[in-house]
Protein backbone atom coordinates (compact mmCIF):
# COMPACT_ATOMS: atom_id res chain seq x y z
CA UNK A 1 0.00 0.00 0.00
CA UNK A 2 2.82 2.24 0.08
CA UNK A 3 1.92 3.18 -3.74
CA UNK A 4 -1.22 4.29 -2.95
CA UNK A 5 -0.12 6.13 0.01
CA UNK A 6 2.23 8.21 -2.04
CA UNK A 7 -0.35 8.57 -4.62
CA UNK A 8 -2.50 10.49 -1.87
CA UNK A 9 0.44 12.81 -0.79
CA UNK A 10 1.53 13.14 -4.38
CA UNK A 11 -1.62 13.66 -5.73
CA UNK A 12 -2.41 16.33 -2.52
CA UNK A 13 0.30 18.61 -3.42
CA UNK A 14 -0.03 18.44 -6.90
CA UNK A 15 -3.57 19.37 -7.41
CA UNK A 16 -2.98 21.91 -4.91
CA UNK A 17 -0.39 23.38 -7.10
CA UNK A 18 -2.54 22.84 -10.58
CA UNK A 19 -5.44 24.56 -9.03
CA UNK A 20 -3.08 27.76 -7.67
CA UNK A 21 -1.35 28.12 -11.26
CA UNK A 22 -4.79 27.99 -12.78
CA UNK A 23 -6.05 30.69 -10.59
CA UNK A 24 -3.06 32.80 -11.73
CA UNK A 25 -3.75 31.80 -15.51
CA UNK A 26 -7.64 33.13 -14.70
CA UNK A 27 -7.27 36.37 -16.43
CA UNK A 28 -5.35 35.57 -19.85
CA UNK A 29 -7.81 32.12 -20.27
CA UNK A 30 -10.93 34.40 -19.54
CA UNK A 31 -9.46 37.38 -22.00
CA UNK A 32 -8.76 34.54 -24.96
CA UNK A 33 -12.56 33.57 -24.51
CA UNK A 34 -12.88 30.59 -22.68
CA UNK A 35 -14.16 31.42 -19.26
CA UNK A 36 -17.12 29.37 -19.26
CA UNK A 37 -14.95 26.03 -19.62
CA UNK A 38 -12.66 27.37 -17.32
CA UNK A 39 -14.75 28.20 -14.69
CA UNK A 40 -16.38 24.73 -14.98
CA UNK A 41 -12.73 23.48 -14.63
CA UNK A 42 -11.76 25.37 -11.71
CA UNK A 43 -15.13 24.34 -9.50
CA UNK A 44 -13.82 20.99 -10.73
CA UNK A 45 -10.09 21.10 -9.51
CA UNK A 46 -11.68 22.75 -6.03
CA UNK A 47 -14.06 19.52 -5.82
CA UNK A 48 -11.63 16.99 -6.57
CA UNK A 49 -9.22 18.56 -4.11
CA UNK A 50 -11.71 18.57 -1.62
CA UNK A 51 -12.42 14.84 -2.00
CA UNK A 52 -8.90 13.65 -2.60
CA UNK A 53 -8.73 15.17 1.40
CA UNK A 54 -11.46 13.20 2.15
CA UNK A 55 -10.36 10.19 0.58
CA UNK A 56 -6.50 10.44 1.73
CA UNK A 57 -7.60 10.96 5.28
CA UNK A 58 -9.86 8.01 5.18
CA UNK A 59 -6.73 5.78 3.95
CA UNK A 60 -4.41 7.13 6.39
CA UNK A 61 -6.61 6.56 9.19
CA UNK A 62 -7.38 3.00 7.93
CA UNK A 63 -11.23 3.50 8.17
CA UNK A 64 -13.01 0.54 6.61
CA UNK A 65 -14.91 2.72 4.24
CA UNK A 66 -11.69 3.88 2.88
CA UNK A 67 -11.43 1.43 -0.50
CA UNK A 68 -14.80 2.65 -1.37
CA UNK A 69 -13.84 6.39 -0.97
CA UNK A 70 -10.58 5.79 -3.18
CA UNK A 71 -12.73 3.92 -5.64
CA UNK A 72 -15.05 6.43 -6.13
CA UNK A 73 -12.75 9.43 -6.21
CA UNK A 74 -10.57 7.54 -9.38
CA UNK A 75 -14.31 7.30 -11.18
CA UNK A 76 -15.27 10.25 -10.12
CA UNK A 77 -11.96 11.69 -11.63
CA UNK A 78 -12.30 9.77 -14.71
CA UNK A 79 -15.87 11.15 -15.20
CA UNK A 80 -15.47 14.53 -14.46
CA UNK A 81 -12.18 14.50 -17.34
CA UNK A 82 -14.94 12.90 -19.60
CA UNK A 83 -17.12 16.06 -18.87
CA UNK A 84 -14.52 18.70 -18.87
CA UNK A 85 -13.64 17.27 -22.15
CA UNK A 86 -16.85 17.24 -23.72
CA UNK A 87 -17.00 20.60 -22.67
CA UNK A 88 -14.16 22.23 -24.02
CA UNK A 89 -14.65 20.41 -27.27
CA UNK A 90 -17.89 21.64 -27.41
CA UNK A 91 -17.13 25.37 -26.59
CA UNK A 92 -14.22 25.25 -29.03
CA UNK A 93 -11.68 25.46 -26.61
CA UNK A 94 -8.60 23.16 -28.09
CA UNK A 95 -6.10 24.09 -25.65
CA UNK A 96 -7.92 23.23 -22.63
CA UNK A 97 -9.26 20.19 -24.57
CA UNK A 98 -5.62 18.73 -25.11
CA UNK A 99 -4.60 18.99 -21.44
CA UNK A 100 -7.63 17.66 -20.50
CA UNK A 101 -7.61 14.60 -22.53
CA UNK A 102 -3.80 13.79 -21.86
CA UNK A 103 -4.98 13.60 -17.80
CA UNK A 104 -7.65 11.56 -18.95
CA UNK A 105 -5.45 8.58 -20.33
CA UNK A 106 -3.57 9.01 -17.16
CA UNK A 107 -6.70 8.91 -14.86
CA UNK A 108 -7.87 6.03 -16.62
CA UNK A 109 -4.96 3.98 -16.49
CA UNK A 110 -4.89 4.26 -12.77
CA UNK A 111 -8.43 3.70 -12.69
CA UNK A 112 -7.65 0.32 -14.31
CA UNK A 113 -4.98 -0.72 -11.84
CA UNK A 114 -6.29 0.80 -8.72
CA UNK A 115 -10.02 -0.09 -8.56
CA UNK A 116 -9.09 -4.07 -9.14
CA UNK A 117 -6.35 -4.10 -6.68
CA UNK A 118 -8.66 -2.16 -4.01
CA UNK A 119 -11.23 -4.47 -4.65
CA UNK A 120 -9.49 -8.28 -4.16
CA UNK A 121 -6.53 -7.56 -2.46
CA UNK A 122 -6.23 -9.31 0.98
CA UNK A 123 -3.57 -6.46 1.86
CA UNK A 124 -6.34 -3.96 1.23
CA UNK A 125 -9.38 -5.86 3.42
CA UNK A 126 -6.22 -6.53 5.76
CA UNK A 127 -5.76 -3.16 6.69
CA UNK A 128 -8.64 -1.44 6.32
CA UNK A 129 -10.71 -2.80 9.36
CA UNK A 130 -11.28 -0.03 11.60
Amino acid sequence: LLLPAMGFVLGLIGQSVALAMSLGLCPRVMAAGYGGAFTLQLIVQGVMLAFLIYAGVRFFGRKQDAPPATIALLILGLATSALLLLVELGSAAPELAVETGKSMVVQALNAAIWIPYFRRSRRVKATFVR
